[in-house]
């Protein structure tokens, strides 16, 4: 019996790589805008809010501050409590960034 034929070659082809198809006739040129004569008019802008309508100078919180365990027993000023709650906040953070924990692990 005769051998067997050799596998054909694996690999990119002889030329060194892979060949690209030949170019295409140019793209055309993107469609213009429509003249303003065929196009219809935009909408006006809304009005302005009346004046009657006010809204709040400022959010109201969700709880109030003196009511607060630690100013009420420990005798601290809300002030100085939101300053102890936001150094803690920003220890703990550093702390989980130092320990590269997920952020949302340290929110927890």
């Amino acid at each position: 019996p005769p051998p067997p034929p050799p596998p054909p070659p694996r690999g990119p082809p002889s030329g060194g790589g892979r060949s690209l198809p030949p170019p295409g006739p140019p793209a055309p040129p993107p469609p213009s805008a429509p003249s303003s004569k065929s196009a219809p008019a935009a909408a006006p802008p809304p009005p302005p809010p009346s004046s009657t309508t006010s809204l709040p100078k400022r959010v109201p919180r969700a709880f109030d501050e003196s009511k607060l365990p630690s100013v009420l027993h420990d005798g601290i000023t809300p002030a100085e409590e939101r300053q102890k709650r936001r150094r803690t906040c920003r220890f703990l953070e550093e702390c989980g960034r130092l320990l590269r924990l997920p952020r949302v692990a340290v929110a927890t």
